[in-house]
């Protein structure tokens, strides 16, 4: 028996075949991700639940649209438990392999960073030779003045939020190598995507890209500058990243925003040198004008 796909026929027992073969390649690379994330101790990415899961099986079997969520949630209510198996199953299978991976991040994230100190830890740590033992330097904090503990606090506030910063910068470091850079033209794909393709109607990528790429051409300079600024600033971010890639084997995400008021301050502050040397240049000629008005 032979079966249509992608207008090619194909024998039933070689579809069978491929699609054994899709599912454990698919197999390989989750049990690689796990891996992974268990040995370089990547935060690991949340569970999916039995519903997600049966949505994701129904985006690879049809195309599924944003609208369709309600008429699938219904299908998915109606369903019967003998049918919800397969996907209850996974998802507990799935859950499981999360609250591992999560012990391990959090023991791992303990062992690198510690905690934040409390008031009453900062304090034992600056009369330490004064107490025999750990009761009787609890005793003599609960006996502080309000004035101590409320400067103990303080400190302590002050050490959680660089702790708090320690631990964002820790949870934001990537373990693979950081991407090309995007062009001016990709920022400006990104920001007209939705609108063109409204527009337009149409769900045809190829058609939606050409029409963008027109639009593109017929810009003009200082509407582009916006987007060249963009890639450029997203150019500077990536060789940052990819230097803190080779040294340490990661690198941290940062905020292309930053960057870019960084530029732009730096655009402002050269614009503003320039005035000047214009300005003292032209300073200069009106008096040698003088001088020689003069003579």
């Amino acid at each position: 028996m032979n079966v249509q796909i992608n207008g090619r026929s194909l024998h039933l027992k070689q579809k069978d075949k491929y699609e054994q073969f899709s599912q454990e390649l698919k197999d390989e690379i989750e049990k690689n991700r796990d891996i992974m994330e268990l040995s370089l101790d990547m935060k690991p990415s949340k569970a999916r639940s039995a519903y997600q899961l049966y949505l994701k099986d129904i985006a690879q079997k049809e195309s599924m649209k944003f609208g369709d969520m309600s008429k699938y949630a219904e299908k998915w209510k109606n369903m019967s438990d003998s049918d919800k198996e397969e996907y209850l199953v996974e998802a507990k299978k799935q859950s499981l392999i999360y609250i591992v991976k999560k012990r391990n991040y959090d023991a791992m994230m303990r062992n690198e960073l510690g905690k934040a100190p409390s008031a009453y830890n900062l304090y034992l740590s600056d009369h330490a030779g004064e107490f025999k033992n750990l009761s009787e330097s609890f005793k003599m904090w609960k006996k502080a003045d309000t004035a101590t503990k409320n400067k103990y606090t303080k400190l302590a506030e002050e050490a959680k939020k660089e702790f708090q910063s320690k631990v964002r910068e820790f949870k934001s470091r990537v373990y693979e190598k950081p991407k090309r850079h995007l062009s001016a033209f990709n920022f400006y794909f990104k920001d007209t995507y939705d609108s063109t393709k409204e527009k337009m109607d149409t769900n045809v990528l190829s058609e939606i890209i050409k029409k963008i790429g027109e639009k593109w051409k017929k810009l003009s300079d200082k509407d582009k500058e916006k987007y060249i600024d963009m890639s450029s600033a997203d150019k500077e971010l990536k060789k940052a990243q990819l230097k803190e890639y080779e040294e340490n084997n990661y690198y941290t995400r940062e905020k292309v925003k930053d960057l870019k008021s960084k530029k732009s301050l730096k655009k402002a502050e050269s614009i503003k040198d320039s005035e000047k040397t214009k300005s003292s240049n032209q300073k200069s000629k009106s008096k040698k004008k003088s001088k020689m008005s003069k003579k």
